[in-house]
């Protein structure tokens, strides 16, 4: 069976105007604060301090594994949960968070590839 649903729901926020294209410092400072946002966002949901989180690396790509309790090492279900901040926003922490709030609710196993 394939699952697909938003997990939290459309965030109700306006996005800060975007820098110019050409301004690399701009860019930076606007992934910044908004992962701040992110990541205060889904901390404030909070995750289960019961999930084994595992830093793993599969051909340079970091994915961060993340098991909930009662899911037994043999359970070969697994949700795959991909950025979908166009590779930009919502990496690193703010990946990690929402993979360990992810898992709890699915019951399931989560690959969060950062």
């Amino acid at each position: 069976m394939l699952l697909r649903q938003p997990v939290f729901g459309k965030l109700d926020r306006p996005t800060a105007p975007y820098p110019p294209s050409d301004d690399h410092a701009a860019w930076r400072d606007w992934v910044n604060k908004q992962d701040t946002e992110l990541a205060g966002i889904y901390s404030a949901r909070g995750s289960s301090p019961d999930v084994v989180v595992e830093d793993r690396v599969f051909d340079g790509v970091p994915v961060y594994v993340v098991t909930p309790p009662g899911v037994d090492a043999d359970d070969r279900r697994v949700y795959f949960d991909a950025v979908g901040g166009g590779l930009v926003l919502g990496g690193g922490d703010v990946r990690r968070m929402v993979a360990t709030t992810i898992a709890p609710r699915f019951a399931a196993r989560v690959w969060s590839v950062d």
